[in-house]
């Protein structure tokens, strides 16, 4: 059996909110803010990804060789990109807003923005919200 360490970093942006650890599209852990977990794994070829709520990241494969002991360590974080849009949203929303109630009213413009604000990360950035990093792994 070879060891998976997966760690969760500590982050302000979403402390609250447990990470689930998907290998092979299996449950095998939920991860608290700065929490880590080790797991034992059988040979072969196998796929790791995180998931928060619908949000979550890419898979990521990673093989497990049956000649030896291997260990492999991840590390699970939230994307900068994606910091960097929720702020930029957060600052453009309210002059957005500003422009499109002449335009439509200030409930309609509201309503507008926050669809296209939820359609992105539903549909564009739901696979890009977490970054799983693969850290080290030994043989």
């Amino acid at each position: 059996m070879s060891l998976l360490t997966v760690r969760r970093s500590f982050e302000q942006i979403i402390p609250n909110k447990k990470v689930n650890i998907l290998i092979d599209g299996v449950d095998f852990a939920n991860l608290s803010n700065g929490q880590s977990k080790v797991l034992h794994l059988p040979p072969g070829e196998h796929d790791i990804e995180a998931k928060m709520k619908w949000l979550g990241s890419k898979k990521q494969t990673f093989v497990i060789k049956e000649d030896g002991y291997a260990s492999f360590s991840f590390k699970v974080k939230s994307n900068k990109r994606v910091r960097a849009t929720n702020i930029a949203t957060a600052s453009l929303i309210p002059i957005l807003i500003f422009l499109l109630i002449p335009y439509t009213g200030l409930y309609f413009s509201l309503l507008i923005l926050s669809l296209v604000y939820l359609s992105f990360y539903l549909l564009v950035g739901r696979k890009n919200y977490l970054e799983i990093e693969k850290v080290a792994s030994y043989y």
